[in-house]
């Protein structure tokens, strides 16, 4: 979807640094450095929109008053207007919060990371779990643990949005998985099951 297009739709200016979020609000995704940093930066030039709705929402709310943040909120909007809120962006975020699984890394298999690639956005996370055979930092996006000097630092040091959107690019050219070739994976791990259950005799 053409940014432009999608930034005229939906009331956004074509020459402000957008950073979008969407998703739940909960704590598996920590949005509380962002916000922080955001405020303490005083990068007016900066606005954070968050696409979704959780037991967090307050909680950031709040956040951002208090910090003076440009984070606005849109609540749940219908599936249908999610693309569009992505489109918009310069880059798209995905704070995970690692300490919340019990192996300290995160636990399952991001869907909202390979939906921000697919559609040439350059992605803001975290270097665990499967987001590092995902992202590639610098290349498609960019890997920091969830904590606010380090959001400082990326805000300090943010690229142009002619640098994003050149990050983009490659993001949209990322060797992703089908939904296909993850039907074959669990076939294939279900037939192996199989062969190693004893079979009764009749």
């Amino acid at each position: 979807m053409d940014q432009t297009a999608a930034r005229q739709a939906l009331g956004i200016g074509t020459g402000q640094m957008v950073l979008t979020y969407t998703g739940v609000l909960d704590y598996t995704h920590d949005l509380g450095p962002a916000i922080r940093a955001l405020g303490a930066t005083h990068r007016t030039d900066i606005e954070l929109h968050v696409v979704g709705d959780g037991q967090r929402a307050a909680e950031y709310r709040r956040l951002a008053d208090q910090a003076g943040a440009r984070v606005i909120f849109h609540g749940r909007v219908p599936h249908r207007e999610v693309p569009g809120w992505i489109a918009v962006a310069d880059a798209c975020l995905a704070p995970y919060d690692t300490a919340v699984f019990s192996s300290g890394e995160l636990g399952y298999a991001t869907m909202k990371i390979p939906e921000y690639l697919s559609v040439g956005r350059a992605v803001v996370s975290v270097p665990s779990g499967r987001v590092t055979s995902l992202v590639s930092h610098g290349d498609t996006g960019f890997l920091f643990p969830n904590e606010l000097g380090n959001w400082m630092s990326f805000l300090a040091e943010m690229p142009s949005r002619d640098r994003l959107h050149e990050i983009g690019k490659a993001a949209a050219a990322t060797t992703l998985q089908s939904w296909d070739d993850t039907a074959s994976a669990y076939l294939a791990l279900c037939q192996q099951q199989l062969r190693s259950v004893p079979q009764e005799r009749e």
